[in-house]
């Protein structure tokens, strides 16, 4: 269960991070909300 979840997570930080590639208008606080969903 533990280890679904964290595959699930790092799939939705991919997805976050390719929106703030695409978008590019603001790379800091799309690191910080990755960093918040990480933990």
């Amino acid at each position: 269960m533990i280890h679904r979840k964290a595959v699930n997570n790092r799939k939705l930080i991919n997805k976050r991070h390719r929106e703030r590639n695409n978008r590019k208008s603001g790379e800091s606080p799309g690191k910080a909300a990755a960093i918040m969903y990480e933990k």
